[in-house]
């Protein structure tokens, strides 16, 4: 009898680590994700020249992201634009409260060209 007692309390525990282990899986795969897309955010950035408020809105429209300029939001040829992409995750055990990812890239206009 007590066997099985133990059996339930322990399942309790293993199932607590699973699903906190969920967590940190698709913590790291948000992140994953969020990394490839500001690589390829970066070589527009990089060709298109400049950023305009169409031009970020197609790519949040796009990408499913909220973009965040952090300086140098008017570039010329060979300037450094430095941005930040995040998106929104509910965690299962984590948090109660929905949690941001965030990615911080730079890229450099006209290294493409």
């Amino acid at each position: 009898m007590s066997y099985k007692m133990g059996l339930i309390l322990s399942l309790t525990f293993v199932i607590q680590l699973f699903v906190f282990a969920c967590d940190m899986i698709s913590i790291q795969l948000i992140h994953s994700n969020l990394d490839a897309k500001a690589v390829t955010i970066g070589y527009l950035i990089a060709n298109r020249g400049n950023l305009d408020d169409l031009f970020i809105a197609d790519i949040e429209n796009r990408y499913n992201i909220t973009f965040a300029c952090e300086s140098n939001c008017t570039p010329r040829f060979g300037d450094v634009v430095e941005y930040t992409i995040s998106t929104i995750y509910d965690p299962l055990i984590l948090s109660n409260d929905s949690m941001i990812v965030c990615v911080r890239r730079s890229t450099v206009v006209g290294y493409y060209q």
